[in-house]
């Protein structure tokens, strides 16, 4: 079979899949209704699926820096930031421009005591606003920089009414240098829309503003200067909103057009005055266009014209494609005069054309006239003269001029003035700003963000991990960092997204500055490990869409390419690539520290996924045989290629981690249906679920998949993940599929999300992706990631984070890499017992390691004694482990076939064991155990090894397990006394304590009761003897109740069964089950139940027992709200109607019946009250969950009061 690299994307439920070259294509199949499959394609260069740089090739990724003389930015040194002391308020700046601060600002609108403060006392500080550079190496400040300022009437020590504070800032747009073309540009702040500074009081002299002399005039002289000017206004992010792909990367664009609106004219965008005569324009443009047909652009200046390149078609229904192609302008223009027009027309040629201007920006030359606004200027030509002379015009006495080469440190510089001519001469070492203002004419004022806490991250010397998190979620933060210092002994820094921003970005929005935290804690301790960051993310940084929650809590990293859905993603991997020689590109770097993402938006989410991870660590009751369990689900179709993956992988790990129990759910293993909506899997559906119900350790998934679940036949949907309820039983899922998770699209959760964040169950974590992947690669990393969980050393070593680390760092970290991201704690373990469960006797017989032959047979309805102990990692007993083990005996693996449901599925074998022929539950004593049980009659009756699997748990915080598999499962004992009694099997729903008829929910759990003197056939190996449930007497609706037996401690005679059922509707039901004891003799139970309304609540059975009561009365009802949180409130009257008592609960509501709360007859300021008849009546609220708000009220019931 040749090697191919399959796309496992669903878009919408639209299926795509990408061959490399030299795969044969399929044809085209055409799905029903609305899912449609598109045939495969050869991959085009543009989808390379191997390493891919991670800008756009059209733009640097790297901006020019704006600050001189900066030094090495290893991010080591400083030890204590400007902010850690001191009174610092926090300002903001929208744009460029001199900024002034006045008495009334200070005092009214920044609520500073600047009665109390001495002027010369003021310092500024703030890093110029420009973005972080990418490359680690490249220079940037190690903390906030103090900059230069003008203070009027500083000189006698107050700061009166009429004294004033000067600064320049840049502000988050930017005009730049770049000397690799020679040009002037101007850059926006792709993360901000602001800048900000912080004015701090300390006790000490402030930095000022200096001043540089005038010198002799040179042989370089000027009256004019370059002039940038760029229209870029970012409207729109092509993939967002397209059909089946999701907003990404950091390319925006601006007006749309079409063949509705082919030209558009901007007036009054461009300033187009004093033009120098005979000067040309420089013209750099760029557009895209999406239409099936090649287009171009039209710019036109004045009368002249000039044209794009083409640019070529898009294919318009293959939403995997390239959404729009770029194209661009270079050319110089001749004006004939100033304010000449700009006009932009698109030929708009083909079906659905649109095209979209991404920016213009027009170089000038422009005659140096101050007016009544500050003036920025910069001569190109002055660079290499010796001396170089500004003749600026309209000058006055109030006029100065700074020299903003430094934009932090500008300086004054003197200048001649006469007859209204300001004169000055500089020696340009290299290009030298300058901006001119008038001090009697207009400034800036800067927003007043206002006083902030002193912080020092800086400080930050040693950490094993570091939680970057947002302000909202703090609480959740705090617990969780506090769990892992008791629990994991680590070493734990926080810090919030504002506090990194105002130490390594100046206070500005910047991914980059939470990676430079990483790296100077990297640099400081060895052994910092982890990041996770607690918040969500958005592919929309400065919100330019104008939602009212913009989502972006911790930023992620989004590509710079923005129109290919396949290279377009976001990735939290550049946190962790924090090497010297690294940063500038994702790829092709090895990752330094694991990484995870806890994508919450709200307060509630945050506790609610918080706790589950703590559970996960420590509670007893996540302390089950789920952790020893491997479910392995693959797609089908495909030529069985994720199939074939699936059970590669799936042999793995058998050969890796024996003890591990193995489901698998193959898809094409289970009956297809055709329905109106299209081919279903609802068997597949149902084991999925059904593994969920019952835990695991690891759900491991290949094939198709999108935002709203797993394969073209929906085996996973949006509905099946929000009513999941394994809360104690969360596994990790691995799953090679596409964009399953991605997290940032604020407004929307993927599948992925909603997993990781569902309060009832759904996953501890997960590796999964964040946009289209390839098959073959996806493969390949699942296997790395999976050796490093079980084969690389026990499962428990390694924390996730640092596993999915290290399988990246294998695989060579190429771009289909970067989208598998980790959403969970990083620094978490998986919950593998440590200890080891050791078989030491079958049937009398000593067990030695490594017998080489098995040393015993096993036969059916024979009875047998296995003894073991419980030992450490170094096979010590473990003699203070007292507890309980689960031994569970297997049967020999069985040659499980496919059925080839589709043309491209076929028929293929696989190894499968899962049939059970005992389970129990007996008593651990000073790490000694002895279990006795007895074979079914029921065993596949081929001469083969079966397995004997352990769980232990000693009912605190310690866990073992092994396995034993040197023994035969052969034959029949013919010595066994007959038995013909058959079980008792009492059935019930959601708990025992239930009443034939009752009210459930519309997801119900059946709950069985079982007992029988010789124990129950559960092995699933004879047909008709298996235990089943069958609901309203139609055998259509029969459900295997085999993996869902527990047993009951001690005594083999007796079990449970609780089996989740599916949605129902409402209405009465009946459900009989038949169960078989191990020689095969059935007996039945059988209940009824109604099930209410989904969109309301409702009650039923209400009473109060003992009714007459004298001192104590419990209420009991029965509603359809179970698996949420309920507000329960009781309301008593006498007969007149007034109110004598009112008793408000808040219970968990996991059962469908509520018998706890009570009365004892008294008022509610404890008086007491006559005997009597009374009126009360109950209702009932849901607070959380998918039926949050439904409620429900009972009629009016009696009661009566006899003391």
């Amino acid at each position: 079979m040749p090697v191919i690299n399959l796309r496992t994307c669903l878009f919408g439920w639209l299926i795509f899949a990408s061959f490399a070259s030299g795969a044969q294509p399929t044809p085209h199949l055409q799905a029903p209704s609305d899912q449609q499959i598109t045939g495969f394609r050869p991959l085009s260069p543009d989808h390379d699926q191997t390493s891919q740089d991670f800008n756009d090739s059209s733009e640097s990724s790297e901006v020019p820096n704006p600050l001189p003389n900066l030094q090495s930015s290893l991010r080591g040194g400083t030890e204590e930031s400007v902010l850690a002391g001191g009174a610092i308020y926090k300002l903001a700046v929208p744009k460029e421009g001199m900024y002034k601060l006045t008495y009334d600002y200070l005092k009214n609108t920044l609520k500073m005591p600047v009665d109390q403060i001495d002027p010369r006392d003021l310092h500024l500080y703030g890093n110029g606003g420009a973005m972080l550079p990418r490359a680690n190496a490249s220079p940037r400040p190690d903390d906030l920089v103090e900059n230069a300022v003008y203070i009027f009437g500083e000189e006698d020590g107050s700061f009166d009414n009429g004294d004033y504070l000067l600064f320049y800032a840049p502000g988050p747009q930017q005009e730049v240098y770049d000397d690799t073309n020679g040009q002037l540009t101007r850059v926006t702040h792709l993360y901000d829309t602001r800048s900000y500074y912080f004015l701090k009081v300390d006790a000490f002299d402030g930095l000022r503003v200096d001043t540089r002399p005038n010198l002799a005039p040179g042989s370089y002289s000027t009256a004019s200067y370059d002039d940038v000017q760029r229209l870029e206004d970012e409207v729109y992010n092509l993939l967002d909103g397209a059909s089946g792909t999701q907003g990404s990367g950091m390319r925006w664009f601006g007006d749309r057009l079409s063949s509705a609106l082919t030209t558009i004219t901007y007036t009054n965008r461009f300033d187009l005055t004093q033009l120098v005569p005979g000067e040309p324009v420089q013209i750099a443009a760029a557009f895209a266009s999406r239409s099936d047909a090649t287009n171009t652009f039209t710019l036109k200046l004045g009368a002249a014209s000039f044209k794009s390149n083409n640019m070529g078609s898009t294919s318009l229904g293959n939403v995997e494609a390239v959404y729009a192609r770029l194209g661009s302008i270079q050319d110089t223009y001749q004006p004939t005069g100033d304010n000449f027009s700009v006009q932009v027309t698109y030929s708009a040629l083909g079906s659905g054309a649109s095209g979209w201007v991404d920016y213009i920006e027009l170089r000038l030359r422009r005659q140096l006239v101050l007016g009544n606004q500050p003036l920025r200027f910069a001569d190109l030509r002055t660079i290499g003269q010796d001396k170089a002379t500004f003749n600026l015009a309209q000058a006055t006495t109030q006029t100065m001029i700074w020299d903003i080469r430094d934009p932090l440190k500008p300086v004054r510089q003197e200048a001649d003035l006469a007859n209204g001519q300001a004169t000055f001469t500089y020696a340009p070492d290299d290009l030298h700003t300058f901006m001119a203002f008038r001090l009697d004419g207009p400034f800036l004022v800067p927003e007043a963000i206002g006083q902030v806490p002193n912080q020092n991250l800086h400080g930050i010397l040693e950490a094993d991990m570091l939680i970057v998190y947002h302000p909202d979620f703090k609480e959740a933060a705090s617990e969780l960092a506090q769990h892992r210092q008791e629990f994991s002994g680590l070493k734990v820094a926080m810090a919030s997204v504002d506090e990194v921003f105002n130490e390594f970005s100046s206070g500005a929005k910047d991914p980059y500055a939470i990676r430079d935290l990483a790296r100077m804690i990297w640099k400081r301790d060895s052994t910092f490990r982890s990041l996770l960051l607690f918040g969500d993310a958005s592919f929309d940084y400065r919100n330019v869409r104008g939602l009212a929650e913009p989502g972006d809590f911790v930023p992620v990293f989004e590509t710079d390419e923005s129109l290919d859905p396949v290279r377009a993603y976001p990735t939290d991997d550049l946190f962790g690539i924090l090497e010297d020689d690294e940063g500038a590109s994702p790829t092709n770097h090895t990752i330094d520290i694991a990484v995870g993402r806890l994508p919450v938006e709200t307060a509630q989410e945050a506790s609610d996924v918080v706790n589950k991870i703590i559970g996960y660590d420590q509670d007893p009751a996540f302390f089950d045989d789920w952790r020893l369990r491997f479910v392995n689900m693959a797609d089908d179709e495909d030529s069985n290629y994720h199939l074939n993956d699936a059970d590669e992988l799936a042999e793995l790990v058998r050969q890796w981690q024996p003890e591990l129990n193995q489901d698998k759910v193959y898809l094409d293993a289970f009956k297809q249906i055709s329905t109106p909506g299209g081919e279903r899997y609802p068997d597949a559906n149902k084991a999925l679920n059904n593994n969920m119900f019952k835990g695991a350790l690891v759900v491991n998934y290949l094939g198709h998949g999108g935002t709203s679940g797993w394969t073209q036949e929906r085996v996973l949907y949006v509905t099946d993940i929000q009513n999941w309820t394994n809360s104690n039983r969360l596994p990790l899922f691995l799953t090679a599929t596409c964009t399953f998770a991605a997290f940032d699209n604020p407004g929307t959760k993927s599948a992925g999300e909603l997993v990781l964040l569902n309060p009832k169950g759904g996953s501890i974590a997960l590796f999964s992706t964040v946009r289209p992947v390839y098959a073959g690669l996806n493969k390949d990393l699942a296997e790395n990631a999976l050796r490093e969980l079980f084969n690389d050393g026990e499962p428990y070593e390694k924390s996730m984070g640092e596993s999915l680390r290290l399988a990246k760092n294998k695989r060579g970290n190429g771009q289909n890499d970067r989208k598998f991201m980790m959403l969970g704690d990083p620094a978490q373990h998986l919950a593998y017992p440590r200890l080891r469960v050791v078989t030491t006797k079958l049937n009398g017989i000593e067990v030695t390691p490594n017998p080489g032959s098995p040393i015993d047979t096993l036969m059916a309805l024979q009875t047998v004694t296995v003894e073991g102990r419980i030992e450490d990692q170094n096979g010590d007993l473990m003699s203070d482990f007292n507890g309980t083990i689960y031994p569970t005996l297997f049967d020999k693996a069985i040659t499980a076939k496919t059925l080839g449901n589709d043309p491209d599925s076929y028929v293929r074998e696989f190894r499968l064991q899962k049939n059970i022929l005992f389970e129990g539950a007996a008593s651990v004593e000073n790490g000694l155990f002895s279990v006795t049980m007895t074979l079914p009659k029921d065993i596949i009756f081929e001469f083969g090894t079966g397995k004997l699997s352990y769980y232990a748990f000693d009912g605190v915080d310690r866990d073992a397990t092994g396995n034993f598999e040197d023994f035969i499962i052969f034959g029949v004992d013919d010595m066994v006394a007959s038995d013909d009694t058959p079980p008792v099997v009492d059935v019930f729903m959601n708990d025992s304590d239930w009443s034939f008829g009752g009210l459930t929910g519309d997801r119900p759990i059946l709950y069985v009761e079982l007992y029988d003197d010789s124990g129950f056939n559960i092995s699933g190996n004879s047909i008709g003897h298996d235990p089943i449930g069958v609901l309203n007497e139609d055998t259509k609706n029969t459900y295997a109740l085999n993996d869902f037996f527990e047993p009951v401690k001690d005594d083999f005679r007796r079990g449970i069964i609780r089996y989740p059922l599916q949605k129902l509707e409402p209405g009465r039901y009946s459900i009989r089950v038949r169960a078989w004891d191990i020689h095969n003799n059935p007996g039945e139970g059988y209940t009824e139940f109604v099930v209410g309304t989904v969109e309301d609540g409702a009650l039923a059975h209400v009473l109060n027992y003992p009714n007459p009561f004298g001192s104590w009365t419990n209420f009991q009802f029965e509603h359809n709200l179970a698996g949420q949180r309920l507000e329960v409130n009781i309301q008593i009257f006498d007969m007149t109607g007034r109110p004598v008592k009112t008793i408000t609960e808040v219970l968990n509501g996991e059962s469908n019946r509520v018998s706890s709360m009570g009365w004892d007859g008294k008022t509610d300021l404890g008086g007491e009250l006559p005997n009597g008849l009374y009126l009360y009546k109950i209702r009932i609220r849901a607070l959380d969950g998918l039926r949050a708000g439904q409620d429900a009220e009972s009629s009016v019931e009696k009661l009566v009061l006899l003391k």
